[in-house]
């Protein structure tokens, strides 16, 4: 259910509402929303990874500075 809630946002809004809230949106790295496929694969993977001690999220301190979902999905958040 978290997946399809993320997915579903990314796809229709470019963000979650805390991102809304927050005033970032998620994009492609071509500056395009994420398409139904591509807002599933980031979130199955945010999901996935954030879960077990948020251990997706710590990628963002090493090489890049990208989380796991942003370097397999091609995404970025933007403000």
């Amino acid at each position: 259910l978290y997946i399809l809630y993320f997915a579903i946002f990314w796809h229709l809004k470019s963000a979650s509402p805390g991102q809304i809230a927050g005033h970032s949106a998620v994009m492609m790295a071509d500056g395009r929303p994420p398409t139904l496929l591509e807002a599933l694969k980031r979130a199955a993977i945010f999901v996935f990874t954030l879960l077990p001690f948020g251990v997706g999220g710590l990628a963002i301190f090493i090489g890049d500075k990208q989380t796991l979902w942003d370097k397999f999905c091609s995404s970025r958040v933007v403000e």
